[in-house]
């Protein structure tokens, strides 16, 4: 799962990537849009020195990259690493209340890189896409199925038609 996700993330930022790659500039509006259509919370451009340049959320720009340990990792994608994914983790900055995060970087030129993030409700997104399917074509018996549930007891994946509905665990 952790597999799937990292790669569900690398390609979300390489199609940003592409896109922004063809236009001459680049603005925070465009940044925030590109957000929105792709499901991420964050969407950032870092240049060579660290510097968030340009962002979808305004609080982040100017913020520098190697003022902490988290943030530096990225750093990598100015000295010749083309991507990098991070484990789910809270953000070390900007607003570091917002919960657990994922984050994950391309290399756009020797001198800037992009980084895009999601929170953890993102992140459930992919696991539950990889999920979903899980249960599927297996089988009980003869007749009976799996069925998975996350842990609100809310069906995440089955064999038939009961996805989304909810099972009470309170006699278990």
């Amino acid at each position: 799962i952790i597999y799937s996700s990292n790669h569900n993330l690398l390609v979300l930022t390489h199609q940003v990537a592409e896109e922004i790659g063809g236009k001459e500039e680049i603005t925070d509006s465009d940044l925030q849009e590109i957000a929105e259509r792709y499901d991420l919370q964050e969407v950032n451009i870092i240049n060579n020195q660290g510097l968030v340049v340009a962002s979808s959320e305004e609080e982040v720009i100017g913020y520098d990259m190697t003022g902490q340990k988290e943030t530096a990792e990225f750093m990598q994608l100015l000295d010749g690493k083309k991507e990098l994914v991070q484990d789910l983790r809270n953000k070390s900055y900007g607003n570091s209340e917002e919960g657990l995060w994922k984050f994950a970087g391309v290399s756009l030129s020797d001198d800037h890189f992009l980084q895009v993030g999601y929170k953890a409700e993102r992140f459930q997104k992919d696991i539950d896409m990889e999920v979903s399917g899980a249960a599927r074509n297996r089988h009980v018996g003869k007749t009976g199925w799996n069925i998975i549930c996350n842990a609100d007891g809310v069906i995440v994946s089955d064999r038939g038609d009961i996805s989304s509905e909810k099972i009470d665990f309170s006699d278990f």
